[in-house]
């Protein structure tokens, strides 16, 4: 009798068990099973309406950030593109798909689904968002670089590889707009495979070897100073005129170290140039600097500096010249100056901007093929009583200061006068005829290497 009662009561239990279980089950032949998630959307117990409603509300607001390489991110918003949802039925299909009897395992086994929601967009409103965007103009793409040796102002280093950022144009819009149809909400363009692959050839071991052949070279620099400016020639410039052979022995690239040199000259010479000059009437012209200026020594600042990168050091420096200047680039003729003018016939020494002298003269005789030369020379030389020879004469005078070969500054006591137009008729061979005490006042102040302007 006990044993009968035991069994029934467990009857009755299982029985109300049994009767709750299908109620569940009775309640999820409408509504999705515990654990459903459709395209990231939890939608556990919910029916179809109110799924469709939530993705509706959803979609509303609609917008695909796209994750690029380092961390930008753009985003494409929905209302751009004309984007919209519609049922079309698949929320029911998938609600009809699930056995409502398996609710209580769902708990345990929960459902995930992926499906292509009934979205519409403007497909050429799609492509021009995705024209406009960053990621695609060329000028913000990266190229891909391999890994490489730098100074990075104390040690070389090595410099890891960068993939870059250059899209394959057609996986991006494959990948954005089957985005944009299954309505994602993120795109990492990396995962996705939207940027050009790069074979990277560095070989680390390679560069590192290379890192440990340069390491001498990790402090050599040159502070230089043209034409009282600081110029500073830094170790990541020389490390690129350094070269490794396949034993790691390292050398100077002298071509590359002449083509800066070559650059420097080309920057502050001023010999052979044309520059500015302000006459004594205050008129600036231009005169060229025929036989004065500063030059560099390229082929022997190329040697110097050579050997400064091979000595491994620090070193502050004036570079070498053929040719200097007694002014800066700037003004290089500096305040003190012999001016001549052939139009007015007339000559100026200066001192330090102080005027010395100035004197009328004779010059060369334009109408014999001897006119005079123009340009800015400088005083070659200077010699008492000397004797002028040339084809056909034979004169002594008393001063004599060159500045073109054959041609220079000298008395001249078989002129009767000087100025006006004499030198047409009674002109030089090319010379600078001055009166005899001015020729002497120049003669006993100037010196070698100062400037001639004449013009």
């Amino acid at each position: 009798m006990k044993r009968k009662k035991l069994i029934i009561g467990f009857s009755i239990y299982f029985g109300v068990l049994l009767v709750l279980y299908l109620g569940v089950a009775s309640y999820f032949r409408n509504h999705f099973l515990p654990g459903s998630v459709i395209n990231s959307m939890d939608c556990s117990s919910k029916t179809v309406a109110e799924v469709e409603e939530y993705i509706e509300s959803d979609m509303e607001e609609y917008s695909l950030t796209l994750i690029e390489r380092g961390g930008v991110k753009e985003v494409i918003q929905g209302s751009e593109i004309q984007f919209s949802y519609s049922s079309d039925g698949s929320i029911e299909v998938l609600q009809d798909k699930q056995n409502p009897l398996m609710w209580l395992p769902a708990y345990v086994f929960p459902h995930t689904y992926e499906m292509q929601a009934n979205v519409s967009f403007d497909e050429i409103l799609l492509r021009q968002k995705m024209n406009s965007l960053n990621c695609t103009q060329e000028d913000q793409m990266s190229q891909p670089k391999d890994a490489y040796l730098a100074h990075n102002g104390e040690t070389f280093e090595i410099v890891e590889a960068e993939e870059g950022t250059v899209l394959d144009q057609e996986k991006f819009e494959q990948a954005v707009f089957d985005a944009v149809r299954t309505g994602k909400r993120e795109l990492d363009l990396d995962e996705s495979g939207c940027y050009q692959d790069y074979e990277f050839t560095a070989d680390i071991e390679d560069l590192e070897k290379k890192r440990d052949a340069l390491k001498r070279y990790e402090q050599v620099s040159v502070d230089y100073l043209i034409d009282n400016e600081e110029l500073f020639l830094d170790t990541n410039t020389i490390s690129q005129w350094l070269e490794i052979d396949e034993n790691y022995q390292v050398s100077v690239n002298r071509d590359k170290v002449r083509e800066y040199v070559r650059e420097l000259g080309k920057k502050y010479d001023t010999w052979q140039t044309m520059g500015d000059f302000v006459t004594s009437y205050g008129e600036t012209i231009q005169v060229a600097r025929i036989g004065y200026g500063w030059s560099l020594d390229e082929e022997s600042e190329t040697d110097a500096l050579i050997e400064i990168i091979e000595e491994g050091k620090h070193v502050e420096r004036i570079p070498e010249y053929i040719k200097t200047a007694n002014g800066n680039r700037e003004n290089d003729i500096g305040d003190t100056y012999v001016e001549i003018s052939y139009a007015d016939q007339h000559m100026w020494f200066y001192i330090d901007g102080e005027l010395i002298v100035s004197t009328d003269i004779v010059s060369g005789n334009p109408n014999k093929g001897m006119a005079s030369p123009t340009g800015v020379f400088e005083i070659q030389g200077k010699e008492r009583n000397a004797t002028l020879r040339g084809e056909g004469y034979e004169t002594p005078v008393a001063y004599w200061m060159p500045f073109d070969g054959a041609v220079g500054i000298h008395d001249a006591t078989w002129q009767y006068a000087f100025g006006g137009d004499l030198y047409l008729t009674v002109g030089s061979h090319g010379c600078i005829n001055t009166p005899l005490d001015l020729a002497g006042i120049i003669f006993e102040n100037i010196e070698v290497g100062t400037a001639v302007v004449c013009y």
